[in-house]
């Protein structure tokens, strides 16, 4: 379950059939509690009902209510596939402040729990005696 809240809502049937979201956008995920799971928001979205894929660009930010952070300046959803994926610089920040950065961009499962990272690097943040 997803809300979309967007200022502005241009919706094209000429051609080529999508919607746009020109000046910002942000989308609420809901668990089966109806509790806020994750959020997004990025200053510019399109979406191509056709081959069901969304298009986020600007700033995008997905933040789990977990505690985990993505950035990027581009990311793409695939809804047949079930897909996330950028091409784009990449940064995931987690609950205990590990960083991983994707230079190349990186693939995930629409749940984010299975995941790859294109050149990567980061920081990762361990407790004294618990990195084996």
């Amino acid at each position: 379950r997803a809300e979309a809240i967007a200022k502005v809502m241009n919706k094209y049937t000429i051609n080529d059939n999508y919607v746009e979201f020109p000046d910002s956008l942000e989308v609420r995920f809901y668990d089966d509690f109806h509790q806020i799971s994750t959020a997004l928001t990025c200053n510019y979205a399109i979406y191509y009902p056709k081959d069901e894929l969304w298009k986020f660009s600007g700033d995008v930010v997905i933040k789990s209510m977990a505690g985990g952070t993505l950035k990027t300046q581009e990311l793409y959803f695939n809804q047949k596939d079930k897909k996330l994926y950028s091409i784009k610089y990449v940064e995931v920040t987690d609950t205990t402040g590990s960083i991983i950065r994707g230079k190349g961009g990186f693939e995930s499962n629409y749940n984010f729990t299975i995941y790859e990272f294109k050149n990567v690097d980061g920081v990762l943040k361990v407790k004294n005696g618990d990195f084996q």
